[in-house]
């Protein structure tokens, strides 16, 4: 992969991160016991210090498991957020 690729990969994730990072509290008060979405968010920071095949299957695994308890809780900013965390990984 070229370093201007892995730049902008890397780019794009720390968004989707920053995003996630923006609304996970609203998720987390309503939900204190639910530690998907933070898991999801904890996968796509390993994908940005080492985007590996590994790193980013378990981002995206973590994410759609993340997407799904947002959606399934309505919690229609986490599950956005979850989203883009997904696609960022994958």
């Amino acid at each position: 992969m070229s370093k201007n690729k892995l730049t902008g990969y890397q780019m794009y994730v720390s968004y989707a991160v920053f995003v996630a990072e923006q609304v996970i509290d609203i998720y987390e008060r309503k939900y204190p016991n639910d530690g998907r979405p933070r898991k999801a968010i904890e996968a796509a920071k390993m994908c940005i210090k080492n985007p590996s095949k590994k790193n980013k299957d378990a981002a995206a695994y973590a994410a759609t498991n993340a997407t799904n308890a947002a959606d399934a809780a309505d919690a229609a900013d986490a599950a956005y957020a979850a989203d883009a965390a997904a696609r960022a990984a994958s």
